[in-house]
């Protein structure tokens, strides 16, 4: 005996709704998520602030690098 074609597509409905929802994330897991990713890109991002100081304590001068003697720059 052979189940009869409505009891065949009810126990695959719930078959696939209970197969999905156990793999299924939740929203806030997902916020969760996405909240630390941005946060990573954001931190990664971060721009470094020069300031004079940063400069001085450079070796390497401008005439250094184009080849130019420091007497003529000025």
């Amino acid at each position: 005996m052979s189940l009869p074609v409505i009891a065949r597509t009810v126990i695959v409905g719930a078959l696939v709704v209970i197969a999905s929802s156990a793999s299924a994330q939740s929203l806030g897991d997902v916020a969760r998520q996405e909240e630390a990713r941005r946060a990573a890109v954001k931190a990664a991002a971060r721009a470094k602030v020069l300031t004079n100081a940063d400069l001085a304590a450079d070796p390497t001068t401008a005439a250094d690098v184009t080849g130019v003697s420091a007497a003529w720059v000025k």
